[in-house]
């Protein structure tokens, strides 16, 4: 607790810089310890809007944002994608890299923060955003994901509404409301977005889901 409070007052010293890279310490060790656990404490099987989804698209390349143990790359690495996923734990990317073994399967794993990442230009025909703690109200962030993807590359996303409870420190930037998505994509033809009281994949409770299915212009 000491080493957190220092660490915290250096962050507040060295201003937004600082922060940020706090959130991103956060994030590393809470996601190290969550998968070091076992396996009933993550979800495994693919997402269900993802798989209702790919049964539609031709493979191609994918890129998974915050892949976690890969279960959605190794689903579409299975399907014939060329995938590459990244997270900022270490324990998210060797079990990645253990589950694509398993499932016989080839993905290129990164260990690497959102914010850090090379997306490259028109690299992608496909980016997941699931759960994916990612800041889409920033519009240079945006337009990263938009030039890294091909022309008529399709962007998914599904998470839940961030809750009022939520640590302020800790935030879950990835959810967003419907409203939220539409204002930060509007140079994305939105196929499909939709919310819904649903099961939460992380927390087995009901929560408010949004989904959405977008396309690059």
């Amino acid at each position: 607790m000491v080493l957190l409070g220092l660490i915290s007052l250096l962050a507040v010293w060295c201003g937004p810089d600082g922060w940020r890279w706090l959130r991103q310490q956060r994030l590393r060790v809470l996601y190290n310890r969550l998968y070091a656990q076992d396996v009933g404490h993550y979800p495994t099987a693919p997402n269900a809007f993802l798989m209702e989804t790919a049964s539609s698209l031709a493979p191609g390349t994918a890129l998974d944002v915050a892949m976690g143990q890969g279960r959605n790359a190794v689903y579409l690495a299975r399907r014939g994608w060329e995938v590459t996923g990244f997270d900022i734990s270490e324990e998210a990317v060797h079990q990645t890299r253990i589950n694509a073994r398993k499932a016989g399967v080839k993905i290129r794993v990164v260990r690497q923060c959102a914010s850090e990442f090379d997306y490259g230009h028109k690299r992608w025909d496909l980016i997941l955003l699931i759960y994916a703690p990612v800041p889409l109200a920033d519009a240079g962030y945006v337009s990263r994901l938009q030039d890294s993807l091909r022309p008529g590359g399709w962007l998914l996303y599904s998470s839940c509404v961030r809750r009022e409870d939520e640590d302020d420190l800790l935030p879950c930037i990835g959810h967003h409301t419907p409203d939220e998505l539409r204002a930060a994509l509007v140079d994305f033809e939105i196929i499909r977005l939709e919310e819904e009281p649903t099961l939460n994949e992380w927390s087995a409770s009901r929560e408010r889901i949004v989904r959405l299915l977008a396309r690059k212009k």
